[in-house]
């Protein structure tokens, strides 16, 4: 997170597992209801 702020970035995403959302959310992120398509993969 410091790395991101030295860079000025405003927004930062990342993909947590439901094990691992507790130890994000204590620094301060925010649960989102983000969705992807991979073109890739026939979608």
């Amino acid at each position: 997170m410091e790395e991101a702020r030295r860079r000025g970035l405003d927004h930062m995403i990342l993909h947590a597992t439901p094990m691992g959302r507790p130890l994000y959310e204590a620094p301060g992120w925010t649960r989102t209801s983000e969705m992807g398509l991979s073109l890739r993969d026939g979608g």
